[in-house]
């Protein structure tokens, strides 16, 4: 059984399994034009707007990318330069203190005066999860990487732009809290 499967998994790579995909694609697409009265550029539209808006409750993992800042000075700077919060805002949505949220911006400003520009990425981390006060900042976002998209140690170390060894220790303090789903 176990031999069929790595067949069929290759076969499913093959050209000829793509140009089926495509026909499959494009069948649907008619089917969806047709019924909701749709031309193919509307369709596109519907498309890719679906691809590019990023939510307003969601922080992309990209602003991690650095050496120079925190977890929470990302996402303080990001959320405040990036998406136009105020400090109000951004510590009732982190369930911090503004004045822990108006210093830790100062801080990240210092620190990187530039704006961020947010790279492309897949993984976005939900707002309410840091929301935790259980957990840190950054135990939170490890937890939910290896949660939700299941990357090892090693990935998510990638991701954040940090050492593997952190993140292990990351991952273990937050076993240890004993909140791992």
């Amino acid at each position: 059984m176990p031999e069929n499967s790595k067949k069929e998994e290759k076969a499913s790579d093959s050209p000829s399994s793509y140009n089926k995909d495509m026909q499959k694609f494009e069948q649907l697409a008619s089917e969806i034009k047709g019924k909701y009265k749709l031309s193919n550029y509307d369709l596109i539209d519907v498309l890719l707007k679906q691809r590019v808006e990023k939510p307003l409750d969601m922080i992309p993992a990209s602003i991690f990318d650095n050496k120079v800042l925190s977890a929470l000075e990302a996402i303080v700077k990001y959320l405040r330069e990036n998406l136009k919060f105020g400090s109000g805002k951004i510590a009732k949505m982190l369930n911090r203190n503004i004045s822990t949220i108006s210093s830790t911006y100062i801080k990240a400003k210092k620190k990187m005066p530039s704006e961020f520009v947010v790279k492309d990425t897949k993984y976005f981390i939900p707002i309410s999860g840091l929301a935790d006060r259980h957990y840190s900042v950054l135990e939170s976002i490890v937890k939910f990487l290896k949660k939700k998209f299941s990357l090892s140690n090693n990935e998510i170390a990638k991701l954040l732009n940090r050492d593997n060894r952190t993140i292990w220790t990351i991952n273990a303090r937050a076993m240890k809290k004993g909140r791992i789903e």
